[in-house]
């Protein structure tokens, strides 16, 4: 296993006993002067290992963006031996293998919708931008919104409701 994966398998049990767990993986990367980018990898195979293990559970764009993640191969790899060391079995993690072998186009389709496409639409940059553009994203991956027309209609439709 990579150095990251196996730092953060060995300090799994302490993290999710502790309330802020996670900030162990600082204090021993900071006392072992690991490399950020090791703290980094371990950090979030911590963070997300537990979303691995219930994907069945969660909505598709919540998962998908778990799933397009840099370090994705060894976050599965632990949760899969947290999954089948918890529960004896690995549903969940082979659905999320069963998602990655996904055409690209499908995984990880290019976003319908950019902040400059809501400037262009009339929308005045702000705080919105990343709700309006987090809720296209969020219907384009559930596939009910196909394309751009009708990525806008559903910003209207959202910048309606929101007055």
């Amino acid at each position: 296993p990579s150095f990251p994966l196996a730092l953060a398998s060995l300090l799994w049990p302490v993290t999710t006993a502790m309330a802020d767990g996670l900030k162990l993986v600082e204090v021993v990367s900071n006392r072992w002067k690991l490399a950020n980018e090791e703290t980094r990898r371990a950090h979030w195979m911590l963070c997300h290992e537990a979303t691995l293990r219930k994907a069945q559970q969660l909505p598709w764009p919540q998962l998908q963006r778990v799933l397009i993640a840099p370090d994705i191969r060894d976050g599965l790899e632990l949760a899969t031996h947290f999954e089948r060391s918890l529960t004896g079995k690995t549903s969940h993690t082979d659905y999320c293998r069963e998602r990655l072998q996904l055409d690209p186009d499908q995984l990880n389709p290019t976003p319908l919708l950019t902040g400059d496409d809501l400037i262009s639409h009339g929308i005045t940059p702000g705080k919105q931008f990343a709700v309006l553009l987090e809720a296209v994203r969020d219907a384009q991956l559930n596939e009910s919104v196909k394309d751009r027309d009708e990525a806008l209609l559903l910003v209207d439709r959202l910048c309606d409701d929101q007055d």
